[in-house]
């Protein structure tokens, strides 16, 4: 059993990871500017044409993955802000194989988006501790606990956390 617990750093406790934003699935047609471009090139043009309207500065999205399907290829790009990754903020942006244009993207980015000036206040091991307690782990462990270190919006506001996966053999 794998458990996800995310851990504030000004806060020791458990929060729920789940995705509450709105989302937008939005179509659109935006073939090539030009006919030798490639997928992940058009990609990168429609974000660059768009980025108005999506109100994030190219520079804070990064490709994370692409895919093929039979129709298409699909690229997401999350987005950061000082190195660190916003929890389910990303855009991803599909091309027609065929047309070669993008004809949709779905995007959770938070336009605006500013960093906290919070410091960190719990370190990594004392965001094991926290998880470890609530837990309740009683024994060992079937894997090594990750932490990772990223931006969770919490109402309004970013709030660094840090997201700790066990794996207790007996919780």
């Amino acid at each position: 059993m794998r458990i996800r617990l995310v851990v504030p750093l000004f806060f020791v406790g458990f929060m729920s990871t789940a995705h509450a934003e709105a989302s937008r699935l939005k179509q659109v047609w935006y073939p090539s500017p030009l006919r030798s471009l490639s997928p992940d090139q058009l990609a990168q043009s429609f974000l660059e044409t768009h980025l108005k309207e999506l109100g994030v500065p190219f520079t804070s999205l990064k490709l994370m993955r692409q895919q093929e399907s039979l129709l298409a290829y699909h690229f997401v790009y999350q987005q950061y802000i000082n190195s660190l990754p916003i929890q389910n903020a990303t855009i991803s942006i599909s091309i027609l194989k065929k047309d070669q244009a993008v004809y949709q993207y779905y995007s959770t980015v938070i336009p605006g988006a500013i960093a906290p000036t919070l410091q960190e206040t719990i370190t990594e091991e004392q965001a094991y501790d926290a998880a470890w307690a609530y837990i309740g782990v009683q024994g060992e462990i079937f894997q090594a606990p990750q932490a990772k270190l990223h931006y969770k919006k919490i109402g309004p506001a970013l709030t660094l956390v840090y997201s700790v996966e066990l794996s207790p053999l007996n919780p």
